[in-house]
């Protein structure tokens, strides 16, 4: 994230990312009641977004700290997971053991509230009705950033080669709840 803000900021980066950096802790320390995954999360994923997010806002404006975040996650956070992913496509059963994956993720985590919906040879359907991603930025004053989270989804899941992913809806986009679908692409 550094790096990221002195390409842009130049030598203001190092500034405002030691300014993130102090607001991550403060963040994390008027967090409460989130069980050790739920910290973890906010820790590594969640806060250290959030926490720029303010910084940013604070030295220029609001428009231009949503620029930063969602050009950040989409050319920085996106490229590394879709590359991961797409690496791992390539392994024999990739679908059957992304599925068992995702499903086992989404629905022993306490980082979402989800049901499984459907779930057969040709796919499956997780509903999330609660989002630790959202509750983050809601409890933080930034709903509208869940939306820079919500495209990271949209993106690497769509990259798949093997899988269809579609959704109709997502929390951090004004839905009620997120659907994550994904289906097996038919061979041609």
């Amino acid at each position: 994230m550094e790096k990221y803000l002195i390409n842009i900021y130049g030598e203001f980066g190092k500034e405002l990312y030691q300014k993130m950096l102090e607001r991550l802790r403060i963040l994390l320390e008027n967090t409460h009641e989130k069980s050790e995954t739920q910290l973890k999360t906010l820790k590594n994923t969640i806060m250290p977004r959030i926490a720029l997010y303010q910084i940013i806002q604070e030295e220029k404006s609001k428009e231009e700290s949503f620029r930063v975040i969602e050009e950040y996650m989409t050319n920085v956070v996106c490229v590394e997971m879709k590359r991961k992913y797409l690496l791992i496509e390539k392994l024999p059963l990739f679908s059957f053991v992304f599925k068992k994956i995702f499903i086992a993720t989404v629905m022993k985590s306490d980082n979402w509230d989800a049901e499984c919906v459907r779930n057969d040879k040709y796919g499956f359907k997780v509903i999330i009705h609660k989002c630790l991603w959202y509750d983050a930025c809601v409890e933080n004053g930034c709903p509208e950033l869940t939306r820079a989270f919500c495209k990271c989804d949209d993106i690497n899941y769509g990259s798949f080669h093997k899988i269809r992913f579609s959704r109709t809806g997502s929390i951090g986009m004004g839905s009620k709840m997120c659907d994550f679908q994904f289906s097996k692409k038919l061979k041609r």
